[in-house]
């Protein structure tokens, strides 16, 4: 996603991968306000928890379906995005590091059964951003369409 490109949609495909129940589920999506982070390679690796976080939050709540293999989207993170490709050293091709944390939800392990998708290679999730870029008399020229994952 090239540096002040004008984020359209920003969203993560999941499938699920277990049967957690029916349960009000409560999140908050937010990034690590750095140029090119580091990626986690697992849980023992992951030092990102205290680093810096966007100032955009976008809320992700919703019921949970008791059904193993579903689809599941995160709602629209946008913002999320915009604050990274906005800063002044973004450059495309970078990584930018998603955070999905729990926000309150009670008694389920539902969280667990969306991350664990990540060690699995039938259902590895999915990050689609659609941007639109301005040319230098500032009109949109066009638009990109980035999807990483599977």
């Amino acid at each position: 996603v090239p540096n002040a490109a004008t984020i359209v949609s920003a969203v993560i495909d999941f499938r699920t991968t277990d049967n957690a129940g029916v349960v009000a589920c409560l999140f908050k999506i937010s990034a690590v306000d750095e140029d090119d982070p580091a990626a986690a390679t697992n849980d023992a690796t992951c030092d990102t928890d205290d680093a810096a976080r966007t100032t955009a939050q976008v809320d992700w709540d919703f019921t949970s379906i008791n059904a193993e293999d579903s689809a599941l989207q995160t709602a629209d993170f946008a913002s999320v995005v915009q604050e990274i490709v906005d800063r002044p050293g973004w450059a495309s091709g970078q990584a930018m590091l998603i955070h999905i944390d729990d926000d309150g939800t009670v008694g389920s392990n539902f969280e667990g059964q969306a991350v664990a998708s990540f060690d699995h290679t039938f259902a590895a999730p999915t990050l689609t951003i659609v941007y639109t870029v301005a040319s230098d008399i500032g009109q949109p020229t066009g638009w990109g369409f980035v999807r990483m994952g599977t």
